[in-house]
C-alpha cells in the first residue's frame, strides 16, 4: 500500500504519507500476538538484521511502557555505524495506548534519533486478523517529521518484519 504526500493548509508544506505495512504471516494470530507481547518474542525479531534486541521494559497495558535496546552486532553494521559516528546501541521507547488481546496494539512511538529534532511521539497501531494462510498483520503509523526519516522508518520496520516472519517460521508450534 502506498499513499501520496499531503499538503497541510497551515504551513503549505508537504507532509509524507502515513507508514502502512501489511504482511500475511503463516502463523495463527495467537503466535503473532505472542511475538509482539512477550520478552522472548520481541527479542527474537525486533530491529534490523545485524543487531540484537534486549527488552528493558515491557508493561503490556494502556499507559504501560515498552523499551527495547537495539545493539549492532555484525561486523559490517558496527563498521558502518562507527564510520558515521553513530552509537552502536539505541533504545526504542513507546507507550501503549490500547491492548486488545490477539487483535490490536496501539502505541505512541517515541522518535528521539535525530539530534537536530526535539523528541516527539507518533501514534501507531498493529492489527492481527485471522486469514486462511495464517494472520494478516497491518502496521500503521503517522509519518515522521520529514520524508527522509519516514522512508528510513518504513525500511526499518519492513526489515524488522522480515525478521518476524523468519522467527515465526523457526518457532516450533
Amino acid at each position: 500500500m502506498t499513499s501520496s504526500p499531503v499538503t497541510t493548509k497551515q504551513t503549505g508544506q508537504t507532509k509524507p504519507p502515513p507508514i502502512i505495512i501489511e504482511r500475511i504471516l503463516q502463523a495463527p494470530p495467537k503466535y503473532v500476538w505472542d511475538m509482539w507481547t512477550t520478552k522472548d518474542g520481541l527479542e527474537s525479531w525486533w530491529g534490523p538484521e545485524g543487531s540484537n534486541a534486549s527488552v528493558l521494559t515491557l508493561d503490556l497495558r494502556a499507559g504501560g511502557r515498552l523499551e527495547i535496546e537495539v545493539r549492532a552486532t555484525s561486523p559490517q553494521v558496527v563498521k558502518w555505524r562507527e564510520s558515521r559516528g553513530a552509537p552502536l546501541a539505541s533504545v526504542h521507547r513507546a507507550t501503549y495506548t490500547e491492548i486488545t488481546p490477539i487483535t490490536r496494539i496501539g502505541f505512541l512511538d517515541t522518535f528521539a534519533y535525530d539530534p537536530s529534532v526535539d523528541p516527539y511521539e507518533l501514534p501507531a497501531t498493529v492489527q492481527f486478523e485471522p486469514v486462511p494462510a495464517g494472520t494478516r498483520m497491518l502496521f500503521q503509523s503517522d509519518p515522521m517529521h520529514n520524508e527522509e526519516w519516514t522512508k528510513r522508518a518504513t525500511m526499518g520496520r519492513a526489515f524488522s518484519f522480515d525478521r518476524l516472519e523468519a522467527a515465526l517460521k523457526a518457532t516450533k508450534r
